[in-house]
């Protein structure tokens, strides 16, 4: 069952977070949380395998990138 990654801003506007959901779900838990988004984008991409789901997200909330990750 793939697992959908998320890199986010921070609710407290000071770092990024990396969360994940399995399969369809909606409800995305915190996997870590950095004061860089490069380093949040970075443990996403270690943490995600073949057929998983990368969303990266700009600061306002937009969506950056959605991507699917390839082997």
């Amino acid at each position: 069952m793939p697992t959908s990654y998320r890199v986010v801003p921070d609710s407290d506007g000071k770092g990024w977070k990396v969360m994940a959901a399995k399969g369809n779900s909606r409800n995305h838990s915190t996997v870590s949380k950095h004061r860089k988004k490069s380093a949040a984008k970075r443990k996403a991409r270690r943490l995600a395998d073949s057929g998983d789901r990368l969303v990266i997200l700009r600061s306002d909330g937009s969506i950056m990138s959605n991507n699917e990750v390839r082997g």
